[in-house]
This record gives structure tokens, C-alpha cells and sequence, in this order.
């Protein structure tokens, strides 16, 4: 089970994010998936996704990397 951060251990990953970009690519990532995942709601594992579900995400994973 993860912890809350700590006030100081938050300061310290917002000071870490000013300076990578490679973690806030990392993050802008993370919130992607979860947002995509939210939008699936439901969705069987091993169901296929339907043509415009992954055309959809593939266009925003492209957006994210350039």
C-alpha cells in the first residue's frame, strides 16, 4: 500500500519536475493513460478495442512524444 507524500517530500518532486523533462514527459504520459483508462470504464480484458478507440490513442501518444 503506497503513503501520501509528505508536504516536503510534494516540494520536492514539484522541484524535480521544473528541471527533467524527461519525468514531466513521464507524467504528462501517466495522466494520458489514465484518463484513457477512465474513458474505457468497463472494458473486458482481452476485449478488442475498437478502431477509433485505438486510432484516438495512438494520435495522442504521437502528440505526447513530439
Amino acid at each position: 500500500h503506497d503513503r501520501n507524500l509528505t508536504s516536503i517530500e510534494r516540494w520536492a518532486v514539484r522541484l524535480h519536475l521544473i528541471s527533467c523533462r524527461s519525468c514531466r514527459r513521464f507524467r504528462q504520459q501517466l495522466t494520458l493513460l489514465h484518463r484513457a483508462a477512465k474513458r474505457l470504464g468497463n472494458f473486458a480484458v482481452g476485449q478488442k478495442l475498437p478502431a477509433t478507440v485505438r486510432a484516438r490513442i495512438d494520435r495522442r501518444i504521437r502528440a505526447v512524444r513530439e
